[in-house]
């Protein structure tokens, strides 16, 4: 995962409270987050304190990747569609940004971006809000976990919804309590923005038809958000681990996603509901595995078996 720095955010992060967290933010970077500076080594040196911290950021850090990128990256003035050709790896960045204009970007919700003064809060999302130097959170399902509704507390920016689990479409009774809380409980309101909702199921397991699949989400979608969402199922019988990929979160589970009866009472014999944050390099390195995966099946899948509009930023469709 990279990090782009403009100066004045690194300014920012170096004025705040010297305490445990901003220990647990300084190793993050040091440790894991490639870096692109917005500005030349010449502006970084009209400050000391701010050498020393670029130093201190960047010294005994192996194979890790820094730039000094003086024209900045996003390239200013910022978009609402600035992003339209970012790669993965730029889609999957978190941006420490000043400009007059972040707020076209920042509305809309697909990146991590954090304006001047937010670079801790922006932290503590990195860290699933655990207020403490950790990549992941396990929740015991029925009692820590209670409903899909608890997956607001895990809300973040993201383009793509990619949800894998062969028998989520395997009964249509468990329909309004599981899949349809996952995605509803993902969204925020009232945003301009565009999803993609990609399935993977089993080939035999489809009792949910297409047709009513995709309505039932296309109107949930527009209950939140004024564009309407891409839908794409892909069938096949090669997955098996249930994941759910949300840009910088990678969710997962034992048994199922199917979790619940519609009378709220735990539907599953698995244990708990893992969260992992990319942040972390190894969490990283694997989310980017897990997304090879799942192009080796598109790319071995019959026309047939992949329905719907086919739109994703991390998966290609043929």
């Amino acid at each position: 995962m990279t990090a782009y720095f403009d100066i004045e955010n690194l300014e920012s992060l170096l004025s705040q409270p010297k305490d445990d967290f901003f220990s647990d933010c300084r190793k993050l970077i040091k440790k894991h987050l490639d870096l692109s500076f917005n500005f030349s080594k010449e502006e970084l040196k009209k400050s000391e304190a701010l050498m020393q911290l670029a130093k201190d950021l960047t010294e005994g850090i192996g194979d890790k990747k820094i730039k000094y990128i003086p024209e900045k990256f996003p390239t200013r003035n910022l978009k609402s569609n600035t992003h339209k050709d970012f790669s993965i790896d730029e889609l999957l960045s978190v941006y420490f940004i000043n400009d007059d204009s972040l707020d076209k970007l920042k509305y809309k919700e697909d990146l991590l971006i954090a304006d001047v003064g937010e670079e801790l809060e922006m932290f503590n999302l990195l860290f699933l809000n655990n207020k403490d130097y950790k990549f992941e959170k396990k929740l015991r399902i029925g009692s820590q976990f209670t409903s899909w509704s608890d997956l607001k507390n895990f809300h973040s920016p993201f383009i793509d919804l990619i949800i894998v689990d062969n028998f989520i479409l395997s009964d249509s009774s468990l329909f309004e309590t599981n899949l349809k809380g996952i995605i509803e409980n993902t969204l925020s309101e009232n945003v301009r923005k565009k999803i993609n909702i990609i399935i993977f199921l089993k080939k035999d397991q489809e009792n949910v038809p297409f047709s009513e699949l995709k309505t039932k989400l296309k109107s949930l979608v527009e209950t939140k958000y004024k564009d309407s969402p891409n839908i794409t199922i892909i069938k096949h019988y090669v997955e098996h681990d249930r994941t759910i990929l949300k840009n910088f979160v990678r969710i997962y589970s034992g048994d199922t996603f199917n979790y619940f009866l519609s009378n709220g009472q735990k539907n599953t014999k698995g244990k708990e509901i893992h969260f992992t944050s990319i942040a972390d390099r190894e969490n990283y390195n694997l989310y980017l595995e897990i997304i090879n995966d799942l192009q080796k099946i598109i790319d071995g899948s019959a026309s047939k078996d992949i329905l719907g509009d086919k739109e994703s930023r991390f998966l290609n469709f043929p």
